[in-house]
C-alpha cells in the first residue's frame, strides 16, 4: 500500500490496483468530475508490479517494464511531453532492449524511474534541482537521465517533496534537490542539483516531504526537517 499527498494506492498480488482519496486531478484513474472515491479499481492496465503516489499524480510499473502515469501534470510530472493533466493511465516509459524499468518513485510534482542497468530517470518539476541535472531546468516534460557519475549503478530510489535520493550497489546514499531543511544531507541548506554522496554503508532509503531516512551501519539514520519530530531523535 502506498500513501500519496491526498490519495492512496493498494497493489494486489494479481497485479490489480485499488485507488481512493482525492480525485481533484484524476489521480484515482477517474474523470475529475467524479467525486472523491472510497475505492476505485483501475481499469485498462496490464498486470502491475509496483506503484507510486505523488501529491496529485500516480505511477504504475507493469510486469513488462513499462511506466504508466496519470493525474496532475502542470509541471510535467506525468512525463508524456505535455502539461495536460489526464485521468487515463498513459505509458510514458518503456523497456529499451535489455534495459528494463525496475522501480518507480513519485515526489510532490516530480517522478523517478530506475532502470535495470542502474540508470535513474527523472521528470517533472525541477525548480530545486530535484531531477538531478547539471543545472535546474525548471521542468522536464519527458524522462531524463540523472547526472550521476559514470560507473555508479543505483539499486534503490526515493522521491521526497522536492528532493531525491538514490542508493547505489556499493551502499552509498546519494541526495539532490531542495534542501531548505537539510533533507539532502550534505551539511548545508542550499539546494543541490548535482547528486552528492551523503551516507555510506546503507541498505535501504526512504524520503518524506522534507526529511530522509536510511538504514545504515546497523542503525536507522534520519536528516532534514524535524518540526514534528519526524526524525525520531526525541
Amino acid at each position: 500500500v502506498i500513501a500519496g499527498g491526498e490519495h492512496s494506492l493498494l497493489l494486489f498480488s494479481n497485479g490489480s490496483v485499488l485507488a481512493w482519496g482525492s480525485n481533484s486531478d484524476g489521480q484515482l484513474g477517474l474523470p475529475p468530475s467524479c467525486s472523491d472515491a472510497a475505492g476505485h479499481l483501475l481499469q485498462g492496465l496490464p498486470a502491475i508490479v509496483s506503484v507510486a503516489a505523488g501529491h496529485r499524480h500516480s505511477l504504475a510499473l507493469t510486469a513488462d517494464g513499462s511506466v504508466y502515469a496519470w493525474g496532475a501534470n502542470v509541471p510535467g510530472q506525468l512525463g508524456d511531453g505535455s502539461l495536460e493533466s489526464t485521468w487515463r493511465p498513459t505509458c510514458v516509459l518503456s523497456s529499451r532492449g535489455s534495459e528494463r524499468v525496475v522501480r518507480v518513485a513519485a515526489g510532490r510534482a516530480h517522478s523517478m524511474a530506475l532502470l535495470s542497468n542502474g540508470t535513474v530517470m527523472a521528470w517533472g518539476w525541477d525548480a530545486f534541482g530535484q531531477l538531478g541535472q547539471e543545472e535546474p531546468q525548471g521542468a522536464a516534460l519527458r524522462p531524463r537521465a540523472v547526472a550521476l557519475p559514470q560507473g555508479v549503478r543505483v539499486c534503490q530510489i526515493a522521491a521526497g517533496g522536492v528532493h531525491s535520493l538514490a542508493l547505489d550497489e556499493k551502499g552509498q546514499v546519494w541526495g539532490w534537490g531542495g534542501n531548505g531543511c537539510g533533507q539532502v544531507g550534505e551539511g548545508r541548506v542550499s539546494y543541490s542539483s548535482r547528486p552528492v554522496v551523503v551516507l555510506e554503508e546503507a541498505s535501504s532509503i526512504a524520503a518524506g516531504a522534507s526529511h530522509s531516512l536510511a538504514v545504515a551501519r546497523g542503525g536507522l539514520y534520519g536528516w532534514g526537517s524535524n518540526a514534528n519530530g519526524e526524525l525520531g531523535d526525541g
